[in-house]
């Protein structure tokens, strides 16, 4: 009865960590599909900005937070206690750079905007030169903006007094256009941008503050299983003795032997526990 309570107690734990180190794994995943999916949403604004200020980190985030719950994951089925106990200590490595992630990301946006603001003057002086003018017309019309900061911009000499092009029109009646994006397209692909780094920052800061929690449980739950593991060993070797010496046990104590070291008997069956 108290070898299967014992053993209730060990399956309860396991349980626990294997659906704990699930949920990790599918917000380690969540993490990869998100920096994944904003690299590609801004793959086709590149000639304006750099994709690298964005999904790198929380992609290299996402792989971890999955590789360590993957990890831990193992280390519960196995009824590892050092595996657990790594787990706990990996998820806090984590969620530091997670954080870190997330301040970084909000620090360099500053560089970003001004990027965006230099490479988008220059592709508007450039505009009647080489591949400048598909790249201009195709954030007009991807974002429904015009100019740098309106349609007037295109008047002004420092980009060549040109007509405002067919890309900023939003709405044509047959050949002629009878009005124009009003919102300039530095305001409008900024704007685009905090949003997607807001939507990253909170989503690592938040992963990063769970698995703070996560490694406190992590923790806790391995100690609860190094002395589960060293009472059902310890239950295990009483009924082994009792079967072969007719003893009586029960499960606080042993019967009293002048050379029997109680002390360095637990010792050696927690160090078997712990290495198993």
């Amino acid at each position: 009865m108290i070898s299967m309570t014992a053993n209730s107690g060990i399956r309860c734990i396991k349980l626990s960590l294997i659906l704990f180190t699930a949920i990790f794994i599918m917000t380690g995943f969540s993490l990869m599909i998100i920096g994944t999916t904003v690299d590609q949403i801004f793959v086709e604004f590149s000639h304006f900005f750099k994709t690298s200020y964005f999904s790198p980190s929380f992609l290299l985030c996402g792989l971890m937070t999955f590789g360590v719950a993957c990890f831990g994951c193992v280390g519960a089925v196995k009824e590892s206690v050092f595996m657990t106990m790594t787990f706990g200590l990996l998820l806090g490595v984590t969620s530091f750079l997670q954080l870190v992630a997330g301040v970084t990301n909000n620090l360099l946006m500053r560089d970003l905007y001004k990027d965006i603001e230099f490479n988008m003057n220059k592709t508007m002086t450039l505009y009647n030169r080489g591949d400048e003018q598909y790249y201009m017309d195709k954030l007009q019309i991807e974002l429904h903006c015009c100019g740098l900061n309106g349609p007037e911009d295109w008047a002004l000499p420092l980009y060549g007094n040109i007509s405002i092009p067919d890309s900023c029109c939003s709405h044509f009646t047959v050949g002629h256009c009878d009005s124009n994006f009003n919102s300039g397209c530095y305001f409008v692909l900024k704007s685009f941008l905090q949003n997607s780094s807001r939507i990253l920052s909170v989503s690592a800061y938040l992963l990063a503050f769970t698995q703070i929690f996560g490694m406190l449980f992590a923790l806790y739950l391995g100690k609860i299983l190094r002395e589960q593991k060293i009472a059902r060993n310890y239950r295990q070797w009483a009924i082994r003795n009792q079967l072969l010496n007719n003893i009586t046990y029960d499960s606080f104590h042993i019967p009293f032997n002048p050379f029997y070291n109680e002390n360095a008997e637990k010792d050696n069956t927690a160090k078997q526990c712990i290495f198993q």
